[in-house]
């Protein structure tokens, strides 16, 4: 097996989140190795895609994602971030050859838990603002009510995956900010799992694929503090 570096980090601010996935990208290759990150939030805060108009939240902090894609609503799930160099078969993929060749290793780690997933073929409008309004094909459901959105960077040296896997969705918050609820589901609504299961499966799923790899403790440190520098770069200017 090839070997992917792993490492979780909880409760970050939106900004710092983004940064450091770009700084993981920059690191893969330089390193010439993949990341799988795992992280959470430290509040409410809706992220836009980058070529995304910005409006402003309401009474929610924001930030704009490297990525392109569709707005979110981040709370109540764990976000995950994939990266691999130029070099490696999964920079070769198209778009859609990437995204499907991630959601086969995560519908396998849904189906572990028990937790009865499809793979969509595309369904509602994509031009609504919300992310979870409607599906891209290989995008994850559950009854036909998506759970899990992604979106991708690809430059000449990485290519970025980052996305959401909803825990729970509150429909109300979401219709607030994008004036309409949307057609998802969180995990927990769907099967008695718990946020550490969750994360355990997705760790066997990608170390039975890869191999897996833990990111000590220091370079986590100095990789944060590579994304200090830049972490204004994601900030929603026009509503600060």
């Amino acid at each position: 097996m090839i070997g992917l570096y792993f490492f979780e980090t909880w409760n970050m601010p939106g900004d710092l989140n983004m940064a450091l996935d770009v700084v993981l990208g920059r690191m893969s290759f330089e390193m010439d190795e993949a990341f799988l990150r795992l992280y959470s939030w430290e509040r409410p805060i809706v992220s836009f895609g980058r070529h995304q108009e910005v409006t402003c939240p309401g009474r929610y902090a924001c930030v704009v994602r490297p990525t392109g894609g569709r707005a979110v609503l981040h709370w109540k799930e764990i976000t995950y971030s994939l990266v691999f160099p130029r070099g490696w078969v999964e920079y070769s993929l198209s778009v859609l050859g990437l995204y499907r060749r991630m959601s086969e290793i995560f519908s396998s780690a849904f189906r572990r838990l028990g937790i009865p997933v499809e793979v969509s073929e595309g369904f509602g409008n994509l031009r609504n603002p919300n992310c979870f309004s409607s599906g891209a094909r290989y995008e994850l459901t559950v009854s036909g009510r998506k759970f899990m959105g992604s979106a991708q960077m690809r430059t000449r040296e990485f290519v970025l995956q980052h996305g959401s896997i909803l825990l729970e969705y509150d429909e109300r918050a979401v219709e607030e900010v994008f004036g309409d609820s949307g057609r998802a589901v969180g995990l927990m609504e769907v099967s008695r799992v718990g946020l550490r299961e969750i994360v355990d499966s997705l760790l066997e799923e990608f170390d039975s694929t890869y191999g897996l790899k833990y990111f000590g403790y220091s370079k986590v440190m100095k990789s944060l503090e590579k994304a200090e520098v830049f972490r204004g770069d994601f900030v929603c200017r026009s509503c600060s």
